[in-house]
């Protein structure tokens, strides 16, 4: 469970969202619980919502992706602007790899006698962490997040820490940084389309950590995996604390890009026989091809969570649970992946938050954004 003592909620009429990947950008116009058209809601709702993909390109840069990812937000934050009349102050903005960097520390605050837990406390013992955090990194960097992911008094988790009396205060911090070049072209991009007075910065990892640990609250240690276009983010909770957060180079379009290269087709042929294949395939001589064609990728995939797993938890337990996030075209296809090594794995898709999100029949839910949705409707309400 994540905590936020320092922030003050409040319902705010409307507030956009946006959700910047490495391979799309996808925007909504969200009403907070209890704020929406001037009625009471038990639940966010999204009024509008959009996402548009980057283009495959044959080779990443840093050059060619901060010009894509620029152009595919501008095209999202024009059509919030056309679509949608409400009326808002603030814009979200949650960043997946490569667009930001993360940090988690424990730190222990320990006394002879015993004394109280304050917000004080806590407060001075996350700026003075955060602030060493912040100097083992880059000079071109902004920290986005300074969060306090779990806290245990006296060895044990605590959910209202504030007013006990111990001898013993743990807290796990979580803090992100992203570019500050990338912060500057987004705040530009961002202002100069839609009358934005505030806009903050967030990273993936803590947003999925935080919605999903209130939604399976009993489960202590699971992983969660999101599959983006580039990239794949790997989070993983033990002890219902963050134990690590990673990204690995391996995505969808490594596989598109592979199948394209040894059928010699192009990369949205290849993507649709990977759906094809995701879904089920057409016969075994089709499915064998994609599974020969994308074995590389996905042993080097499954190799990466196994070292991640291997040093991260303690006596070499397993992962006993994985949640993995893709698009509706490949969700099986890396589910099936990582059974063998994974007996739980779930794959996730929008119908998981029905329940917890309203929008209009004629919006498909987008889980990306539904699961940021569910977040800062948590923090601000």
């Amino acid at each position: 469970m994540a905590f936020s003592f320092f922030s003050n909620k409040q319902n705010s009429q409307s507030r956009i969202v946006i959700d910047i990947a490495s391979g799309s950008i996808g925007g909504a116009v969200v009403f907070l619980s209890g704020a929406g058209n001037g009625k009471t809601t038990s639940r966010p709702k999204i009024e509008y919502q959009t996402r548009i993909s980057l283009p495959i390109r044959a080779k990443i840069d840093s050059v060619s992706l901060m010009s894509d990812t620029k152009q595919a937000l501008e095209k999202v934050l024009g059509e919030i602007r056309k679509n949608s009349k409400a009326k808002f102050t603030e814009v979200d903005v949650v960043c997946s790899s490569p667009w930001f960097s993360a940090r988690t520390r424990g730190v222990s605050y320990e006394k002879t006698e015993a004394f109280f837990v304050t917000e004080k406390l806590i407060r001075e013992i996350t700026v003075k962490e955060s602030a060493k955090m912040k100097s083992e990194m880059d000079a071109g960097v902004l920290s986005i997040e300074e969060r306090i992911a779990h806290i245990r008094l006296n060895g044990y988790e605590s959910q209202n820490p504030l007013g006990k009396k111990v001898k013993r205060l743990d807290l796990l911090l979580f803090a992100s940084f992203i570019p500050k070049d990338f912060a500057e072209q987004t705040t530009h991009s961002i202002e100069a389309i839609l009358p934005a007075k505030r806009i903050i910065f967030h990273s993936l990892p803590f947003v999925s950590f935080h919605t999903f640990s209130r939604i399976w609250h009993t489960e202590k240690q699971f992983a969660f995996m999101h599959i983006g276009a580039e990239l794949s983010e790997f989070l993983l909770v033990d002890g219902g604390a963050i134990a690590e957060t990673l990204s690995f180079p391996v995505g969808v379009n490594h596989l598109v890009r592979s199948i394209a290269a040894s059928q010699d087709v192009s990369k949205e042929l290849a993507a649709t026989s990977l759906a094809t294949y995701s879904r089920g395939g057409a016969d075994a001589a089709f499915n064998k091809r994609i599974e020969t064609d994308t074995s590389s990728i996905k042993e080097e995939w499954l190799a990466y969570i196994d070292q991640v797993v291997r040093e991260s938890l303690p006596d070499h337990h397993s992962v006993q649970k994985m949640y993995i996030s893709a698009d509706s075209d490949t969700g099986p296809f890396w589910t099936q992946a990582v059974h063998p090594h994974i007996q739980n794995a779930v794959s996730l898709d929008a119908t998981t938050l029905e329940s917890f999100v309203e929008h209009s029949p004629a919006i498909k839910l987008d889980l990306s954004l539904a699961v940021a949705v569910l977040y800062f409707n948590n923090l601000h309400t």
